[in-house]
């Protein structure tokens, strides 16, 4: 409301469109004077470089939606993507440019046709990326992400895809996708969430978690992630039959078994539970702690055990 006012009154034309994002939380918090949780872009940008920033808050935060920024969430993201993985291919980049072509990029470069399949699909993607931000279609990255039509056809022998199956929505493409780049003879198997009622002390351990969880994040788990019917062994397997209706299809419910110390064992349980990503590194450690605690209470000779459901899919494609 004011700003529109004090351009109107300055005599400054009006914007025609206005991107405005969420809030930009502290510790999973609005910032406030009186909380003393206030972090300064400034302070943060000397002690940690601006880019670095942006990519954290392009990576943490999505258009239109609240973000959470944390120092130790920046620091984690720092030392994660930005040193461990990026630093990483780059090292390897240079250490075989300086190996292989004396520091030098050759100045005439014989692609392949499968290069310029990729640069092109790039190039291309830069006017399609500046036509969807013109039109405010800024999250159109989440369908990309599932984007497999540049993998040829029938030029896979072995797909996996553990877990990331259950998050994904729409599943239907990506299934369809799978069995057009899968060879003849191929198999595609995955590893997906299991009936809940099967595995002793499941249910203990997901209620112990997401309890934490919504007592930090009241709306966390009120909007289900991926399709649902990839959680019920008899729904994926109505799924798949539809899908890879021509090819052999095998899926068994297992219970798999984690044995270990109380204290090593919260830490390995905790990430198979997607909810304790969203913590901040504090809330997070505070979950874990919790954790070891009740894996001591049902410890035997200093021992704790976890089981966890899941269902093994299995296709060959004839």
């Amino acid at each position: 409301v004011y700003w529109p006012a004090f351009l109107l009154a300055a005599k400054i034309e009006l914007p025609s469109k206005v991107y405005g994002h969420g809030w930009i939380l502290s510790d999973n918090e609005k910032m406030s004077k009186s909380k003393g949780n206030i972090l300064d872009p400034i302070e943060i940008i000397n002690q940690y470089g601006l880019d670095p920033l942006r990519y954290y808050l392009i990576k943490e935060v999505s258009f239109g939606n609240d973000g959470n920024i944390s120092q130790d969430r920046l620091e984690d993201c720092i030392n994660s993507d930005l040193a461990n993985n990026f630093g990483n291919l780059c090292q390897r980049v240079i250490a075989f440019a300086v190996k292989n072509c004396n520091s030098l990029i050759p100045k005439k470069i014989e692609f392949q046709k499968d290069d310029l399949e990729i640069l092109d699909k790039y190039k291309n993607n830069l006017d399609i990326i500046r036509s969807k931000i013109d039109n405010q279609d800024i999250n159109f990255y989440n369908a990309k992400a599932q984007d497999l039509s540049f993998i040829k056809n029938s030029s896979k022998d072995v797909i996996f895809c553990h877990w990331a199956l259950t998050l994904m929505d729409p599943i239907i493409p990506v299934l369809k996708t799978v069995k057009r780049i899968l060879k003849n003879q191929g198999v595609f198997s995955a590893i997906v969430d299991g009936n809940s009622q099967s595995a002793t002390g499941y249910l203990e351990i997901h209620n112990l978690i997401y309890k934490y969880v919504q007592k930090i994040l009241p709306n966390y788990g009120l909007l289900e992630l991926g399709d649902p019917r990839v959680r019920s062994l008899k729904t994926l397997n109505e799924l798949i039959k539809k899908i890879f209706y021509d090819c052999e299809i095998k899926i068994t419910p297992h219970v798999l078994t984690l044995r270990e110390k109380p204290v090593f064992l919260a830490k390995a349980v905790s990430g198979f539970f997607y909810a304790s990503l969203v913590l901040s590194s504090k809330h997070y450690d505070i979950l874990v702690l919790e954790l070891g605690d009740y894996f001591k209470k049902i410890s035997v000779d200093g021992l704790s055990e976890f089981n966890l459901p899941v269902n093994r899919l299995v296709v060959k494609k004839n």
